[in-house]
């Protein structure tokens, strides 16, 4: 059941943070791999998720941790200078100290699901929840970006 890991989580955190963005007021989030058409958007985020991380702890016994980072665009606006804030808040909140995994897919057999794991949301020193502003990346355009970024730790026994 390992070779499936990957695919639940990448299924069912895209899909948690899909149903976080999508709550009012919505903001549009593209996941990774995505086709984009942004040119009418004044803003968006993308969804990106890295691992997991697979470690076996004793025989059987496996840990799980998944990086999830969101991308954060705002148009510049002088009228409303708080705008990608309101958007980083938005990712901030959609990062829910729970979030579970469940066997999601196409395969009747395999993709029943049911919950494979929850992961925890990790809060101490190393990895506590990051905001990284990067103001006006291009002068030729007038966007902002921000990243936010959390890291998720679960626990299986096999």
């Amino acid at each position: 059941m390992r070779t499936h890991w990957p695919r639940w989580a990448f299924a069912s955190f895209s899909k948690h943070f899909a149903n976080q963005f999508a709550a009012d007021p919505p903001l549009h989030l593209f996941v990774e791999g995505d086709d984009r058409d942004t040119a009418r958007k004044k803003d968006f985020a993308e969804f990106r998720m890295d691992g997991p991380r697979i470690r076996e702890m004793s025989k059987g016994y496996f840990r799980l941790y998944i990086p999830v980072n969101i991308l954060v665009q705002s148009t510049m606006d002088s009228r409303d200078t708080h705008r990608i804030y309101r958007s980083v808040g938005k990712a901030v909140a959609a990062f829910t100290d729970t979030i579970a995994i469940y066997k999601l897919g196409t395969d009747p057999v395999i993709d029943d699901s049911t919950q494979l794991v929850c992961m925890t949301l990790i809060k101490d020193k190393l990895n506590e929840l990051k905001v990284n502003h990067f103001g006006q990346v291009d002068t030729t355009t007038r966007l902002q970006q921000a990243t936010v970024e959390g890291h998720y730790e679960g626990f299986i026994t096999e």
